[in-house]
């Protein structure tokens, strides 16, 4: 096993909590992306439009970049741990929650709207 850390070592040691910290980071992102493949295959069935999934897709991803800019330049931290980058779970299952039920309301709206309702009539019911 070579995860196992034997004989004598000191807890307040950074090297070993950067180690074991690395460790369980590098598994959770492999999870995240796991979480991010899952998602897309989630939006491409729901909504079934290749074109509003991967946008739905696009709207996930570049929130995390925005959420870095936020952290380094506005709030000025200067120490980002990669345990943040397990935020991915957060970010892509609000997200894709956003993309559902935005689409649910707008083909409810489209059921419920007579037939010669323009597209701005829906989005009016729907948003």
């Amino acid at each position: 096993d070579n995860e196992t850390v034997r004989g004598a070592y000191n807890l307040k040691s950074q090297r070993l909590t950067n180690l074991v910290a690395e460790i369980a980071s590098n598994a959770d992102i492999v999870i995240a992306m796991g979480s991010l493949g899952l998602t897309i295959i989630a939006l491409l069935i729901h909504n079934r439009s290749p074109w509003l999934a991967f946008m739905g897709f696009l709207q996930i991803v570049l929130a995390v970049p925005l959420a870095y800019f936020g952290y380094t330049v506005l709030a000025q931290l200067e120490f980002f741990p990669l345990l943040n980058l397990v935020g991915l779970f957060v970010a892509s299952a609000i997200g894709a929650d956003d993309i559902f039920v935005a689409v649910d309301k707008w083909n409810n709206a489209r059921v419920a709207s007579p037939k010669e309702a323009t597209t701005e009539d829906i989005a009016e019911i729907a948003l």
